[in-house]
C-alpha cells in the first residue's frame, strides 16, 4: 500500500480566498507575514500570520483564534461558541462562529 502524502500548505492570494475569509483577509491584507493557505486536497483552508494559523474553515463554519478575553466576550454575546476539535476538549482562545460568515469578531 502506498504511503499517503501529508498535506502541505500552499500560500494563496486574496483573490483565491475562501469567501468566508474575505472580510478577515481584507483586514490583514497589508499586515507583514499574513497569508492564506489551503491543503493540497483542498479539504482545509486557513489564515496564517507569520506561519501560525489563526483562522480556518471547518464544516461550513468559521473558526478563529483570538485572545482568551475577547473569545470569552464573543461567546458571551452569542456570536460564537468555544471550539472543540474533539469531544470534550476546548481549545483556549479559539471560537467557532455561529454564522457562516465572520461577523462581530473585531
Amino acid at each position: 500500500m502506498a504511503k499517503r502524502n501529508p498535506e502541505t500548505k500552499s500560500h494563496r492570494s486574496l483573490d483565491e480566498a475562501n469567501p468566508r475569509f474575505i472580510p478577515v483577509a481584507r483586514e490583514f491584507a497589508d499586515t507583514p507575514g499574513f497569508s492564506l493557505m489551503e491543503s493540497k486536497t483542498g479539504a482545509m483552508r486557513g489564515l496564517l500570520l507569520k506561519g501560525k494559523s489563526f483562522g480556518m474553515s471547518s464544516q461550513g463554519r468559521f473558526i478563529l483564534e483570538l485572545n482568551e478575553e475577547r473569545t470569552s466576550a464573543l461567546v458571551g454575546d452569542g456570536i460564537g461558541k468555544p471550539f472543540r476539535p474533539s469531544s470534550g476538549r476546548v481549545m483556549k482562545g479559539w471560537m467557532k462562529s455561529r454564522t457562516r460568515t465572520p461577523t462581530g469578531w473585531r
